[in-house]
């Protein structure tokens, strides 16, 4: 209680004293009780003012009020705790439902100083953990650690988006992990979603629940001795609205970036794109894309390139898709240069059906393998090969022209909260 809280009263007490003995005198005639009552009234209000004016409360910095039933900010590590459900958008802590033991990794250099040597030894301390957060989500917005923003997906300029830039996080959570998705994984609370393969290598397989349903996160190997044991994390989810991103295979004034090399005398041809094999062999094809306004190290949800065939057999033809392993892919200029370039070992399969009107599957991870480059900044271009397998039959299909422009090849890529 605040000294004005007890002047208040003892002023009060006072007033009573001196309005009962006033309200006893018959002169004024509203008897002793009376008196007293409106006493302590008058003395408690005067003393209470004069308290807050001459000693004003302060606030107990060291004990700060305890969360209000509304909030669910406070992370907590208990067994038999309700899952709560989220509707709509909401931020929330979690609850520890799994820690490892603790690891301890000791460091040690030498220098030299002034012609002395000396050793240095650092200990770090880390731990892998879940916190699970409330049933199935569509996704994740934002991540807090200690309430500083530890990740934000709802924007890839974001300075919090995990683009691996580990100078940021440094700065903004006062510890040297790197922002990267490799140190969590985001489990949605899916029905089929498969336990983590982190905590099934600390434990058994048995022994790892998938957790089918709830909506939690993995720490690996998270730097605890830097925040003195787990942190309070908390996690804002939302709708799981994306962003799709669309770029023409095409130079604006010039004819597109794309084309096929003939398998026979390895000559390029930039008039239209014909991949399949005859009896001449293998015809690859290949699309350049320009100015692509992807951010580095950003998260796809999903990315094809759509596209309108002009010709081709009415038999389907299966190829792989490769991506240039460049920052910045230039554009072919002969057959010879074509043999120089590096292409990725990643590939996806495309049994491509008939018909003209053509979606590739999903190639987000190869336009993640390029826009994660330490290299590639928003504006670079990226170059994607078609080659026919062995099992495709032994005739051109994939045939597209360079025109109309409406028909260009388009790349699209789709982000937004993970």
């Amino acid at each position: 209680m605040a000294f004005g809280q007890y002047l208040g009263f003892i002023t009060g007490v006072i007033g009573a004293i001196i309005g009962g003995v006033l309200g006893g005198i018959g002169t004024y005639g509203f008897g002793a009780p009376a008196g007293a009552a409106w006493g302590f009234a008058i003395g408690s209000a005067i003393g209470g003012i004069a308290g807050q004016v001459f000693w004003p409360e302060k606030a107990d910095v060291n004990t700060p009020p305890p969360p209000q039933p509304h909030e669910t900010r406070l992370q907590f590590s208990s067994w038999g705790m309700a899952i709560p459900i989220q509707y709509g958008s909401g931020r929330m802590a979690g609850n520890i439902i799994y820690m490892s033991d603790i690891v301890e990794t000791i460091t040690r250099s030498k220098h030299r100083q002034d012609g002395v040597r000396y050793y240095e030894m650092v200990k770090t301390y880390t731990a892998t953990f879940a916190i699970a957060f409330c049933e199935e989500i569509e996704a994740i917005l934002r991540i807090w650690v200690n309430n500083k923003i530890f990740v934000d997906y709802r924007d890839p300029s974001s300075p919090y988006y995990p683009t691996g830039d580990s100078a940021l996080q440094a700065g903004n959570l006062s510890t040297s992990i790197a922002r990267q998705a490799a140190y969590f994984t985001i489990y949605h609370g899916t029905e089929t979603q498969t336990s983590n393969p982190a905590i099934s290598a600390l434990l058994t397989a048995a022994e790892t629940p998938a957790y089918r349903g709830t909506c939690y996160i993995v720490f690996i190997d998270f730097p605890i001795g830097e925040f003195s044991g787990i942190p309070n994390i908390e996690i804002e989810v939302g709708p799981a609205s994306e962003i799709t991103y669309s770029e023409k295979a095409y130079t604006p004034g010039a004819a597109p970036d794309m084309g096929w090399v003939w398998a026979l005398n390895g000559a390029l041809r930039t008039d239209w794109i014909n991949v399949g094999r005859d009896s001449a062999g293998y015809h690859k094809g290949y699309m350049r894309f320009i100015s692509i306004d992807l951010a580095n190290g950003i998260l796809l949800s999903s990315a094809d390139i759509h596209m309108y065939l002009t010709s081709g057999s009415t038999n389907p033809v299966n190829l792989d898709i490769y991506v240039e392993l460049s920052d910045n892919a230039a554009a072919l200029a002969s057959g010879a240069d074509f043999l120089t370039r590096t292409w990725s070992t990643e590939k996806v399969n495309w049994a491509v059906p008939a018909g003209t009107d053509q979606t590739t599957p999903d190639i987000s991870t190869l336009v993640e393998l390029i826009a994660s480059r330490p290299g590639w900044v928003s504006g670079n271009a990226m170059q994607f090969l078609f080659v026919p397998t062995a099992a495709s039959p032994n005739e051109r299909y994939l045939i597209v022209l360079d025109y109309p422009e409406s028909a260009y090849p388009i790349l699209n890529a789709r982000y937004g909260p993970y």
